[in-house]
């Protein structure tokens, strides 16, 4: 059961068991290419058993196509406050919900 309901917050999904981010981290560029592609290639092999879902705080630059998934059920309802409070886009950065265009 729901200790908070999905809409009560920006943030809908609290029904997993588990949070998992997969990092790298390396000192050498020439293993830059090699170490990016562990931990894409890790990512991709975990997703057949993960929500389609993400924490908005664990995404990175590159990520953008996955902010609606951040925020599930709620995206539409953030995006018409982003337009009703922010309608010129002043607060765009890290991974934008962009104003509802009528």
């Amino acid at each position: 059961m729901w200790r908070v309901d999905p809409t009560a917050t920006s943030f809908s999904e609290r029904s997993a068991a588990y949070n998992l981010i997969v990092t790298g981290c390396w000192t050498d560029p020439a293993e830059t290419e090699q170490n990016i592609r562990w931990v894409r290639d890790t990512g991709a092999a975990l997703q057949p058993f993960s929500k389609n879902s993400v924490y908005v705080n664990f995404m990175d630059a590159g990520d953008e196509a996955r902010t609606e998934s951040a925020f599930g059920g709620n995206y539409a309802r953030l995006a018409e406050v982003k337009s009703t409070y922010d309608p010129e886009n002043l607060f765009h950065h890290n991974h934008n919900i962009a104003p509802k265009i009528a």
